[in-house]
């Protein structure tokens, strides 16, 4: 697998120090250069530099990414947009009996501090 990085920054994409949250930001070869004829899509998406915004909220503890959020209440899926209030109203108008739960995994990774990393919030993703 090729090598990913990760990193956490402000709202004006700024670095942000460990126990911060801020948003998630992703860059590998494995991470889209961009919508194909849609560079409005693209720069939303991506930053001048190339990075992700993956729309989550995270901070580091220990050296640890933790995960904590979503900056807005919508994920993609297989290129559709889902809201996570809507999915939840029609897990529960189709219920049986008196239960109803939606759980949403969209990824789970080990993240460590890159090896003479200056506190400026990037990490390393290792294999799992």
């Amino acid at each position: 697998m090729r090598a990913s990085h990760a990193h956490l920054v402000d709202e004006d994409d700024g670095p942000l120090p460990d126990g911060e949250v801020g948003e998630l930001q992703i860059r590998s070869g494995a991470v889209t250069a961009g919508y194909l004829n849609d560079p409005e899509a693209t720069a939303t998406a991506l930053t001048n530099d190339g990075w992700l915004r993956t729309g989550d909220l995270a901070y580091l503890l220990d050296g640890q990414l933790v995960i904590c959020g979503r900056l807005k209440d919508v994920i993609i899926i297989g290129g559709s947009y889902a809201g996570m209030a809507a999915a939840l109203q029609r897990a529960v108008d189709h219920r049986d009996e008196d239960t109803a739960a939606v759980v949403a995994v969209a990824a789970v990774f080990i993240a460590r501090r890159r090896s003479g990393s200056s506190g400026d919030g990037s990490v390393d993703r290792s294999s799992m």
